[in-house]
C-alpha cells in the first residue's frame, strides 16, 4: 500500500510540474509576440514619421 501512495504522489506532482511549465511557457510565448508587435510597430512608425519629414523638407 505504501508504495501505490507513493506512485500516486509521484504521478501528481509529475502532472502539477507539467501543467505549471505549460502555463509559464504559454504566457512567455504570448509576452515574446506582443514585444515583437510592439517592435513592428515602432519600426512602421518610425518610418513613417521619417516619410514625412523627408516629404517637408
Amino acid at each position: 500500500m505504501q508504495s501505490a501512495i507513493t506512485s500516486l504522489i509521484a504521478v501528481v506532482g509529475t502532472l502539477l510540474g507539467a501543467t505549471a511549465t505549460y502555463i509559464f511557457q504559454a504566457r512567455a510565448t504570448k509576452q515574446a509576440r506582443w514585444e515583437a508587435r510592439d517592435e513592428r510597430l515602432w519600426q512602421e512608425q518610425l518610418a513613417a514619421y521619417s516619410a514625412f519629414a523627408g516629404a517637408i523638407t
